[in-house]
Order: structure tokens, then C-alpha cells, then sequence
């Protein structure tokens, strides 16, 4: 069975540690309530990854890389960058 977080929370602490303990979705509670109906739904059907907007938005730019740090890859040798990977 799955679990679905419904929260006033929209820190990314709560956010990472909530999907890290195995949630099926991450829902803020000033979301439509047609689309927590529809996670709920979804959730019961065994669907996984139901996450409000700025959930998202900020999973993305937690995980995005940074300009600054796109450049210092640049800037490694094709020798350097395969060793990174």
C-alpha cells in the first residue's frame, strides 16, 4: 500500500525526508483539491511520483547543477571528465 504526504510543509528538509522514507507523493495542502483527490487515486492504484508544483520546483533546483559549477566541468579535460563518471 502506498502512502501519500499531505502537508503545510513546503521545506525542502521535510520534502527529502519524506520522499527518502519511501512516500508515493508529496503533496502541499494549498493544491486544488481535485488534484489531491486524483494522487489519492493514483496512490490506491499503486502509481508513484505525485508531487505539487513547487515540490518539484524545488527537487529541480536542488538537483539542477549550478552555472558555476557547469563551468569548472567545462573546463576539465575529456580525460578529467570520464574519470567524474
Amino acid at each position: 500500500m502506498g502512502v501519500l504526504a499531505l502537508s503545510a510543509h513546503d521545506d525542502e528538509h521535510y520534502i527529502i525526508e519524506t520522499l527518502g522514507a519511501g512516500v508515493s507523493g508529496y503533496l502541499t495542502k494549498d493544491e486544488a483539491p481535485e488534484q489531491i483527490v486524483e494522487a489519492v487515486r493514483g496512490v490506491a492504484r499503486g502509481e508513484n511520483g505525485w508531487l505539487s508544483r513547487r515540490v518539484t520546483a524545488k527537487i529541480v533546483s536542488r538537483v539542477r547543477p549550478t552555472a558555476r559549477g557547469l563551468g569548472l566541468v567545462r573546463r576539465l579535460s575529456e580525460r578529467e571528465r570520464r574519470c567524474l563518471v
